[in-house]
């Protein structure tokens, strides 16, 4: 299984979180550039390099990234560990979100295998006697064949991370919200929404990502997107209305292609 392309980006996080906006500019423009070496990395949430082995990955002088190591030790932006001339920068989302992955990933394997053992059994079971004509076998193999297999959406697909975003932002607004779980039909449910959005809807990944963020951190007095978008089926539903408004809004949708 290759790597996943990109990961998901909480701009409304970035700047909400009072740790990050106590950072010096310089310590949080290394935070930033950090982000996109973790993401990089075998595990995809933590590193291990010199002072200088960082401030080439980043681009950035040494100073900088020893102001961060200093202001983390009181903000707690990430967990840096200091040992023998080695830094090793872990951030807990990120670690946090590859495990539920891997979790999820797991379980469907298991499930996938649970399946495959009873669908062999139940073969065996149903097989024809030697005494049945050779049209019906026939009959049956076609028939096997022409059952397609249930969608299923694995983590590294943009439709699984969209519907991942959506869920994530439902729960920071809710974290008693009734979202599926990632692992579960409804979750595949939703991605499969998700797909249709760009399929067949023709709107675009990164379209659909800033119009979940924008519904998800509209809270009018009178209405608010997000309390009315809580499943990607509405999410889907509502979109041209969503995509409007957030034009009227003033939000940039600067990505969108020209046909």
């Amino acid at each position: 299984m290759g790597k996943r392309p990109a990961y998901q980006w909480y701009p409304g996080d970035w700047k909400k979180d009072p740790a990050v906006g106590a950072l010096t500019p310089e310590a949080r423009s290394f935070w930033r550039e950090a982000i996109d070496v973790l993401f990089e990395s075998e595990t995809r949430y933590s590193f291990t390099a010199t002072l200088q082995g960082w401030s080439s990955l980043t681009r950035l002088p040494v100073p900088w990234i020893e102001n961060f190591i200093s202001e983390n030790k009181v903000l707690s932006v990430c967990d840096v560990t200091l040992s023998h001339g080695f830094v090793t920068i872990l951030s807990r989302r990120m670690e946090r979100e590859a495990k539920e992955r891997d979790n999820a990933r797991d379980r469907k394997r298991k499930e996938r295998s649970r399946a495959n053992v009873h669908s062999e059994s139940q073969k065996s079971h149903d097989a024809p006697s030697s005494s049945s004509s050779s049209s019906s076998s026939k009959k049956e193999d076609s028939s096997e064949l022409s059952v397609p297999d249930a969608p299923l959406f694995d983590s590294d697909s943009i439709p699984y991370s969209l519907a991942e975003y959506l869920r994530n932002l439902i729960l920071e607004n809710d974290p008693k919200a009734k979202v599926p779980d990632l692992d579960s039909k409804r979750f595949q449910n939703w991605c499969l929404d998700i797909d249709r959005l760009i399929r067949i809807d023709k709107r675009e990944p990164e379209l659909i990502a800033a119009i979940i963020h924008w519904c998800q951190n509209h809270h009018g007095e009178k209405f608010s997107w997000s309390s009315n978008i809580l499943s990607a089926g509405t999410l889907r539903k509502q979109f041209p209305k969503l995509y409007l408004q957030a034009k009227e809004a003033g939000v940039s949708l600067w990505f969108e292609r020209g046909d």
